[in-house]
């Protein structure tokens, strides 16, 4: 039951099933919920958010855009309709009778969580106001959507029924999120967000070209680092990025590879699509209960080879790198990594010193240093407040960037260490940039599973 001033909230919008018609505009509001989890897992926004629905596969829909300022609902609904289309098409239908994209547009807002019946979504004001920066927010969406079936349903076998007192650990998040963060992207293409140059970009660029730059994947396996979740992801160090490889990031490279596995092995006749197909079906046989690891590397290896299996298998288990170029190369792409170079002469090429930073109250704060790049060879460290850079005042990261493309190298950063000024001679390296590039001339049989791979039915309507 819930009692609130209507007059000052008239819009509600829940997972939850209204025992009685919302519209008749009775307090209290009453709503249902079979059990506990479903209660715990279903959002409740109040409030006078904006509020579109619209019907597919049976079910109805609801966009909920909760912003500080007016923003089009009526295009981010339309989106959500693609998106329910492109995904609900790979397996036939959804799975619920309502469902809820939760959206909330803020200042420097990012992320999501998943529900059986709904998703939470948060993205920047100008995601929804910049067509290049919408991409993220879509992508998100895409990812989200998508645990409808892989994770809320097609679940590690630790991951419900749920015991609330205690932590849960499972070596499968590179199924749960790993494998959902490569149908991301692969989503947001199918439905028409990206171009196929746009996509490739985004894989050397997001995925691969990303993962090389967390030493982490050299120290603990991802289905390590996903058992450990609790302790590493979730209360991580600073230090973080060095020893913990995430399991979204590193699993969705090798959900990727795996892809490309199957493809190859089955000389395009089947894919990662038909693995989740056939986990789908291990769930609507006995959604009590979720699956485990042998359960999907045996659907792997009905779906493709033992060898593809064993290979998968490998790649879980150890820190070994996996062989990019070779996985590309049935395919007819090449994966190219070269020192950026200047994008025009107003600007120079970036240079990198391996370090992150943000900006806090005035400061300019060091959040990661990569192990073995020039700022960890200099002696900066974590916490670290950097204040200038060749003997020039810096406050922001942009400030950072923009003066690290154009003074000499090496060059001196001032900085502080628990209120101690140092200064450390930093010898800056070029940036990296990564790209997967088509060959111009593929064999046919590379040709043809770059097009399998590829391949997208635009726009397909809602029933």
């Amino acid at each position: 039951l819930l009692y609130y001033d209507r007059s000052l909230w008239p819009t509600l919008t829940t997972a939850l099933s209204p025992v009685e018609p919302l519209e008749t505009g009775g307090v209290p509001v009453v709503l249902g919920a079979l059990n506990y989890d479903i209660l715990a897992d279903s959002p409740t926004e109040i409030g006078t958010h904006q509020v579109r629905t619209f019907q597919a596969y049976g079910a109805r829909h609801e966009v909920a855009l909760v912003s500080p300022v007016p923003l089009d609902i009526e295009w981010l609904s339309e989106q959500c309709k693609t998106i329910v289309a492109t995904e609900a098409a790979m397996f036939g239908g959804v799975p619920y009778d309502r469902y809820v994209f939760f959206v909330y547009a803020g200042s420097n807002l990012t992320g999501g969580l998943e529900h059986a019946r709904c998703s939470v979504n948060m993205c920047d004001v100008r995601a929804l106001t910049s067509p290049t920066k919408a991409k993220s927010l879509l992508a998100l969406l895409c990812h989200e959507y998508f645990h409808v079936w892989n994770v809320k349903r097609i679940r590690p076998r630790e991951y419900g029924p749920f015991d609330y007192t205690r932590e849960v650990h499972s070596p499968m998040l590179w199924l749960a999120e790993g494998v959902t963060s490569y149908y991301d992207d692969l989503f947001a293409y199918r439905a028409g967000f990206y171009t196929a140059e746009e996509y490739l970009q985004i894989l050397a660029r997001d995925h691969f070209g990303k993962l090389l730059h967390v030493p982490g994947r050299r120290a603990m396996s991802v289905r390590e680092s996903s058992y450990l979740a609790w302790v590493k992801l979730y209360a991580q160090s600073p230090d973080g990025q060095n020893r913990f490889p995430s399991y979204y990031l590193k699993g969705g490279v090798l959900a990727l590879l795996l892809d490309l596995a199957i493809l190859h092995a089955t000389d395009g006749a089947r894919r990662l699509d038909d693995v989740m197909r056939m986990l789908w079906e291990t769930y609507q046989r006995r959604p009590y209960q979720g699956v485990d690891e042998e359960e999907v590397f045996e659907a792997i290896e009905e779906v493709s080879t033992r060898a593809v299996r064993e290979q998968f298998m490998r790649w879980l288990d150890s820190t070994e790198e996996p062989d990019i170029a070779r996985s590309l190369e049935p395919f007819g792409i090449e994966w190219i990594v070269r020192d950026a170079g200047a994008q025009s002469p107003l600007e120079p090429a970036s240079r990198w010193l391996g370090m992150q930073l943000r900006s806090d109250g005035g400061r300019l704060v060091v959040t990661s240093v990569e192990e073995g790049s020039p700022a960890w060879q200099a002696g900066i460290a974590v916490d670290d407040e950097i204040i200038a850079l060749a003997d020039r005042r810096v406050v922001t990261p942009e400030e950072f960037e923009l003066l690290s493309s154009r003074v000499q190298w090496p060059a001196a950063v001032t900085a502080a260490c628990d209120g101690i000024l140092y200064t450390a001679t930093v010898e800056a390296s070029s940036a990296d940039e990564f790209e997967l590039r088509a060959v111009a001339l593929p064999t046919e049989r590379q040709r043809t599973l770059r097009e399998r791979w590829l391949e997208r039915s635009l726009l397909p309507s809602l029933p």
